[in-house]
């Protein structure tokens, strides 16, 4: 075998041993891609007509094929060496020269090897951690390396659109302050006052203001007191503010006093023996003071024993010295006797005639007596009057009279 014919050997051995490493192999999983896979043998297969040192002989394959255990999806497929002296036995002569060459030959194949297995060891030990176990797939050795992806890459969001600002409407004018207002202030007094004595007084029951506007401001009216114990005239001082403006004046005040009155007092007929109270009925009220019943005097006497007439005196007086008087008639009167049977008559002559035939007279004091005055004769024809008198214990006198008739008899 020639040189060069050598060193193509050895070329290709490097080859297949790199492949067989697994160097290819990682580096297209390492870097995220999915080649088709395609093995040594498949190659070499395909490179066996061209191969010019190939010999119908079978030689052992340099490196032995280790399972990879399907429960560990990390571990990758690992080349076990045989002696490599024996890839030369069939092929070579065993001169010194090429003792040599397969020296030199196995010494650069032996740090090709190391030299592959310790960055499979170390990319191995950072796929691990990177890359998922079904990117771990055999890919042929000469696969060229696609760019490493950008793993979580972060998404650059859609910029959120800033919307136009809408415009400031047309601005509303500062409004023109008002000018400072002007206060006024009415006042309404009577020219006087009356007032009766001990009354309460409140000027606004008498008095009225209103302002500027025509507002009532009466709540606002002040004034002086007034001293309702005295009567006569007193002068008060009036006035009414609105926000610093004062109206004010002097009204003069009449202090008066009525006189009490006098009810119940009255002329009255009061019949015999009744009892009798001069005070029954009869009350004192007085404006100022109120009820004066009690201060009522009565100046006079009534004898209900005796029929007649009476006078009395009322009179009442308030703390002011109005007083009041007023006179009244009681009359006592007794009841007059009464008769019963009295009626006119009409007799034929000659009939018998007793002219107290059926009267009778009544008294509420008592039995009494009667008189009659007045004859009939009744043997002649005419009309006859006759008269009942009685006079009870008062000197109380009842009178009647009744006419008989005598008439002549019929034959």
């Amino acid at each position: 075998m020639n040189k060069n014919t050598r060193k193509l050997a050895i070329a290709g051995l490097c080859t297949a041993v790199l492949s067989a490493t697994g160097v290819g192999v990682y580096l297209g999983t390492a870097e995220g891609n999915h080649p088709s896979v395609k093995t040594a043998e498949n190659k070499i297969s395909q490179k066996e007509k061209k191969n010019p040192f190939q010999s119908s002989k079978k030689t052992p394959a340099p490196f032995q094929k280790k399972e990879v255990s399907p429960t560990n999806p990390f571990e990758q497929e690992e080349w076990v060496a045989y002696d490599t002296e024996s890839l030369f036995d069939a092929s070579e002569t065993g001169t010194a020269q090429n003792q040599q060459e397969k020296t030199q030959a196995l010494t650069q194949l032996s740090n090709q090897v190391a030299e592959a297995k310790k960055k499979q060891e170390t990319n191995l030990a950072m796929a691990t951690d990177t890359t998922p176990a079904e990117n771990t797939v055999a890919t042929v050795a000469n696969v060229e390396p696609t760019p490493k992806p950008i793993i979580n890459p972060t998404p650059n969001p859609t910029p959120i659109p800033v919307p136009e600002p809408t415009p400031d409407p047309t601005p509303i004018p500062e409004p023109t302050p008002d000018p400072e207002p002007t206060y006024e202030a009415y006042l309404t007094v009577p020219e006087s006052i009356t007032i009766h004595a001990l009354s309460s007084f409140d000027i606004q029951d008498y008095a009225t203001a209103t302002n500027e506007k025509g507002e009532d401001i009466t709540s606002q009216i002040t004034s002086t007191s007034v001293d309702t114990t005295q009567l006569g005239n007193q002068t008060i001082h009036v006035e009414v503010a609105n926000h610093g403006v004062v109206v004010s004046m002097d009204v003069p005040v009449q202090v008066v006093n009525d006189a009490p009155t006098l009810t119940g007092v009255e002329d009255k007929v009061l019949p015999v023996t009744e009892a009798f109270d001069p005070l029954q009925g009869v009350m004192a009220e007085d404006m100022e003071e109120g009820d004066l019943t009690s201060s009522i005097t009565v100046v006079g006497d009534v004898d209900t024993q005796t029929p007649g007439e009476y006078t009395l005196e009322y009179s009442v007086k308030d703390r002011f010295g109005e007083e009041t008087k007023k006179t009244v008639t009681m009359t006592v009167q007794a009841e007059a006797p009464t008769f019963y049977g009295i009626t006119d008559l009409e007799i034929p002559v000659g009939t018998t005639f007793d002219p107290r035939e059926g009267v009778e007279v009544q008294d509420i004091y008592g039995n009494i007596e009667y008189t009659v005055t007045g004859e009939v004769d009744t043997a002649v024809p005419g009309v006859y009057t006759i008269e009942y008198q009685a006079t009870n214990q008062y000197g109380v006198e009842t009178t009647k009279t009744r006419q008989i008739t005598v008439t002549e008899s019929v034959k």
